[in-house]
């Protein structure tokens, strides 16, 4: 099972972990180890190496179980090629999603401007509000989480302050909480809606590796980058976008014509995509439909 193979055991233990310890807290005991036996530091180059190579070996315990891995074994047995079948052009597009709701109309964009979607599959990693806190001795809490809630906390604040008696104060924030956990619930759940697969149309979700990384624990773009390009399945090209991205009509065709036109085997195609107003763009209808660009 994924992460607890018993040979991973001494692993675990190097970076002070008992066996299966999730991969948010695996990551965190091997930042900390690294910084603590690091030679800058004084520590220890072997012990250094010895917790690099622990981390190095759960990782890749729990890459072999990622969807891409998966996609990959499930491609070889059920669409085994022919010997003399034209090569595949499949393109793997990844994405590194931090609390975006533009993403699934990104994702939603390039399938639908795709000449042939049937060959496009994506990985993206899905960094937003997972979960709301538990309630404390007060009761539900209120976070700063959402910029709705924000702006109403703000003027609740601003009507607070005019209360001079503490007991009337106290009195008025009990009474209108409900309406901050109310806004809060609906952002949350507004988040949730639009940071999964299941927003996408249903054609295209069987076509998409997903993973969900709390907005807690994010470290930056290049972290979930390489958490997306753990989905990749084999394809034979890779794409890596913006979460906020619109396409041209036929870009795979188009891309795949410039890259083999290069002369090199090891070209790379990059680009700084032109910009897009939603003013102008609208990306959703008066019904929610998503409209065409």
């Amino acid at each position: 099972p994924r992460g607890r193979a018993p040979r991973l055991a001494p692993h675990y233990g190097a970076l002070g972990l008992p066996l299966g310890a999730d991969e948010a807290a695996v990551r965190a005991a091997y930042l900390e180890l690294v910084a603590e036996n690091h030679p800058d530091n004084g520590g220890d180059a072997a012990a250094l190496a010895r917790v690099q190579a622990a981390y190095d070996a759960i990782s890749a315990n729990l890459l072999v179980h990622e969807a891409g891995a998966t996609a990959m074994a499930e491609d070889q047995v059920q669409a085994p090629q022919a010997v003399d079948a034209p090569p595949r052009r499949r393109i793997f597009v990844l994405l590194a999603v931090y609390r975006d709701p533009e993403a699934v109309h990104t994702i939603t964009d390039l399938f639908a401007k795709a000449v042939r979607p049937e060959d496009v599959y994506v990985g993206v990693v899905w960094q937003h509000v997972t979960r709301l806190p538990a309630p404390d001795a007060g009761g539900k809490v209120v976070t700063r989480s959402f910029l709705g809630l924000n702006l109403l906390t703000a003027a609740i604040e601003q009507e607070a302050a005019k209360l001079k008696d503490d007991a009337e104060m106290q009195k008025y924030l009990k009474k209108v909480k409900r309406f901050q956990l109310e806004k809060q619930q609906e952002e949350f759940l507004a988040e949730l809606r639009c940071h999964t697969a299941e927003a996408l149309p249903e054609a295209v979700r069987g076509r998409v590796r997903e993973l969900h990384l709390s907005h807690q624990l994010a470290e930056g773009a290049s972290y979930a980058r390489h958490l997306a390009l753990r989905l990749y399945a084999g394809e034979e090209y890779v794409l890596q976008v913006d979460a906020h991205t619109r396409f041209r009509a036929g870009w795979d065709e188009a891309l795949l014509d410039m890259l083999e036109a290069c002369p090199s085997e090891r070209a790379v195609l990059t680009t700084y995509p032109l910009a897009y107003s939603l003013e102008e763009q609208p990306v959703l209808s008066a019904e929610g439909q998503l409209l065409g660009h």
